[in-house]
């Protein structure tokens, strides 16, 4: 059966360009942050339908049976229709309301004025929820149909990085709640209105330029192109491959540092180095040998 159907919003305006997921029966498909939709998460598939500028759509045929809607816009609060019934003929338009929202985009540039790509940032509403992004060529981010209200837009310093992850995926709402008032008070609040882009610009604290240069300490180890590098007092961690034998470059905050380096033996021959970065311009560090 065929489904028709009409998406306004809370204030009983048509809504043009929503697009209509139809998903069939019960699903395991889960939006990150439930009401927020980043713009790095795709489900992959075209919509099934785009309402038109009245608000209106038509979903084509389908098998009789239960199905769930997922109707998205930039604009509006993710929503979740669920037990849409197509076992039999429809009776009248099915009318779908969303909340108006709005959207964020931030840049975030290096301290040397230079855009900044692969940053993790992170958007922190004052319920405490938290959802991360990372920054695409041009140091760039989106989050889309972000309700109104007040929020914190951060890039995630190590520093912070385990109370924002904490956020992210905590059902505390107390705990989140209290994550966002510590923020708060060393950060700039901003506030979000609906039908509109809120646009960001964001620095990064001091980096250094650092280099690692390591040696293998067997004989037999096979050459060594791949480490990962954790920061000792955080969840953070990165996984670098470098196509040079032995040298990896990258960029961190001054700190303690935990360096794990793979052979292409495997991780049964990896060893783990504990190492500072301090706080200068560049730094090289030699590991092994």
């Amino acid at each position: 059966h065929a489904l028709a159907g009409v998406v306004r919003t809370t204030l009983g305006q048509p809504l043009a360009s929503a697009h209509i997921h139809l998903l069939s029966g019960a699903t395991d498909l889960r939006v990150e942050g439930a009401d927020i939709l980043p713009s790095e998460i795709s489900l992959q598939d075209r919509p099934d339908a785009v309402s038109d500028a009245d608000g209106r759509f038509t979903l084509p045929a389908q098998t009789p049976g239960l199905y769930s809607l997922l109707v998205e816009h930039p604009h509006a609060v993710l929503r979740m229709v669920g037990d849409v019934d197509l076992r039999s003929a429809p009776k009248g338009e099915l009318e779908v309301v969303l909340e108006p929202a709005g959207e964020v985009e931030v840049r975030v540039l290096d301290n040397r004025g230079r855009a900044a790509d692969e940053v993790d940032v992170v958007l922190v509403r004052l319920d405490g929820f938290a959802i991360e992004a990372t920054t695409a060529e041009g140091g760039q981010a989106r989050w889309q149909s972000v309700p109104p209200g007040p929020c914190l837009v951060r890039v995630a310093t190590l520093r912070e990085s385990k109370a924002l992850r904490t956020a992210a995926y905590t059902d505390d709402a107390a705990l989140r709640a209290e994550t966002y008032e510590q923020l708060r008070r060393d950060g700039v609040e901003q506030v979000v209105r609906a039908g509109e882009v809120l646009q960001v610009l964001l620095r990064l604290p001091p980096q250094v330029d650092v280099t690692l240069r390591v040696k293998p300490w067997a004989a037999e180890l096979k050459p060594l192109r791949a480490v990962t590098v954790r920061h000792a007092a955080s969840y953070w961690q990165r996984y670098l491959h470098s196509d040079e034998v032995g040298v990896f470059r990258l960029r961190l905050e001054p700190g303690a540092y935990e360096v794990r380096v793979i052979p292409e033996s495997g991780w049964d021959d990896s060893r783990v180095f504990e190492i500072v970065v301090p706080d200068a311009p560049s730094h090289t560090l030699d590991l092994g040998g």
